[in-house]
């Protein structure tokens, strides 16, 4: 395992590693179930690339966040010592580099 990469003496994400999670091929099919099951006449359903913290974090600071009435998460968790991880985690769709923000 290599030595993993610091930025302000915090340690990062191995995204490589995370990379190497299998994929949640139902996802869809259960956020779609879900969809129609609530009732939602409109839904934004994000997946793969869309379904990141970055997303999260942008629809957050934008204040969009707030207007949506229910938020479902597909994700892996991980514990420490898994994946690199310091401590447990939700693992969402990595972004290309490791970084704070």
């Amino acid at each position: 395992m290599r030595a993993a990469n610091r930025v302000d003496g915090v340690r990062l994400a191995d995204v490589d590693q995370l990379r190497k999670l299998s994929r949640l091929p139902a996802t869809t099919c259960v956020l779609r179930a879900i969809e129609a099951a609530v009732g939602f006449k409109r839904a934004d359903v994000l997946l793969k690339e869309a379904a990141s913290e970055t997303t999260l974090k942008r629809l957050d600071a934008s204040g969009k966040l707030r207007d949506y009435n229910l938020l479902v998460i597909a994700t892996h968790g991980v514990v420490a010592g898994e994946t690199s991880a310091v401590a447990p985690d939700l693992v969402m769709t990595p972004p290309a580099h490791a970084g704070l923000h």
